[in-house]
C-alpha cells in the first residue's frame, strides 16, 4: 500500500464553529488513525511499484445537522415547540464528518475502490456551539474500525 496523507477537499475554511486549529486537529487525527488501520493488513511502501495500491483520502465536509425528530415530538404541541426551538438555533445537533477514500492501481492509476462515508460524532448543544476534534473522534474511530474490518470479495 502506498498511502497519501488525508486532505480536505475542497479546501476547508475555518468558520465561527470550526476553527483552523480544530480543522488541523481533525485532519491530523483522521490521518493518523486511517494510516494505522490501512497498515494493519498490508505493509506500507514509499514508492510506486507493480502490485501496489495507492490509497488517497479526503475529508469533504465537517457539518452539524439538527438532531432528528424525537418520538415525544409527534404530539402536536411538542412538535410546535420543537420547530420553534430548531428555528431559533437552540436544537441539539449531530456533529458529522464526510470521508472519501479511493484505492487505485499505483502504476496505472485505475480506481479499484471508491467509498464515501458519513460518520456521526458527538451531539452538540446548539447551532452556535463550536465543534471540536473530541466531538468528531467517535465518528473517525468508527470509520477506522470499518476500514480494518473491510473484506474485499
Amino acid at each position: 500500500m502506498l498511502y497519501t496523507p488525508v486532505v480536505f477537499y475542497p479546501a476547508a475554511r475555518p468558520t465561527a464553529r470550526v476553527s483552523q486549529q480544530t480543522l488541523d486537529q481533525i485532519r491530523s487525527y483522521t490521518d493518523i488513525q486511517l494510516k494505522g488501520a490501512i497498515a494493519t493488513p498490508l505493509p506500507l511502501v514509499n514508492q510506486v511499484s507493480p502490485h501496489t495500491l495507492k490509497v488517497r483520502a479526503a475529508i469533504s465536509a465537517v457539518p452539524a445537522e439538527n438532531e432528528g425528530v424525537q418520538f415525544y415530538e409527534v404530539v402536536p404541541i411538542a412538535a410546535v415547540v420543537a420547530s420553534t426551538v430548531a428555528a431559533s438555533g437552540h436544537r441539539t445537533q449531530n456533529s458529522e464528518l464526510f470521508l472519501e477514500i479511493e484505492a487505485s492501481d499505483a502504476v496505472t492509476g485505475k480506481p479499484l475502490l471508491r467509498v464515501v462515508r458519513k460518520a456521526f460524532g458527538k451531539t452538540v448543544s446548539n447551532s452556535t456551539t463550536p465543534i471540536t476534534v473530541d466531538d468528531l473522534k467517535p465518528g473517525v474511530d468508527m470509520l477506522v474500525r470499518d476500514t480494518v474490518s473491510f473484506n474485499a470479495p
